[in-house]
């Protein structure tokens, strides 16, 4: 599951895990327990619109989400989950919001990047007239 979120660190992971736990205590455990299914289970795209993730405790059984809004586990539909919220539901919400926040970091660096490249073009470009009048100031 870790490689889906490649490009979020175990830091960012950590602190958003502390932030939702914080204002969902409530949901603590499950979201320990979603923490898990993302580290340490399999995570799979089967559709534009159905993810499964693999079982907590029986590998190789997978819960299908479908949107993120439904999931098939016992504690969806038996509502005892509060608010719908199963620990697949929540690693699914984790993710998706892990990874939206990354790709935000990420535009934001690969813009930062672009106008340093700019500015560092201008500056060439605005030297080199320079350096050369001072070439020829030399020779004479």
């Amino acid at each position: 599951m870790l490689s889906v979120l490649t490009n979020t660190t175990l830091q960012e992971i950590k602190e958003y895990v502390s932030a939702a736990k914080e204002r969902s205590p409530h949901l603590a455990s499950r979201i320990d327990r979603a923490l898990y299914l993302i580290l340490m289970r399999d995570f799979k795209v089967t559709s534009e619109t159905t993810t499964e993730i693999e079982s907590e405790t029986e590998e190789g059984r997978y819960y299908h989400l479908t949107n993120g809004k439904t999931c098939n586990c016992a504690d969806f539909t038996r509502k005892n989950a509060p608010n719908g919220w199963c620990k697949h539901r929540l690693a699914f919400f984790i993710v998706t919001k892990l990874e939206s926040m990354t790709q935000d970091r990420l535009a934001s660096t690969e813009q930062r990047l672009r106008d340093l490249e700019a500015r560092l073009a201008a500056m060439v470009i605005l030297q080199q007239p320079t350096q050369g009048l001072k070439l020829s100031a030399r020779r004479a």
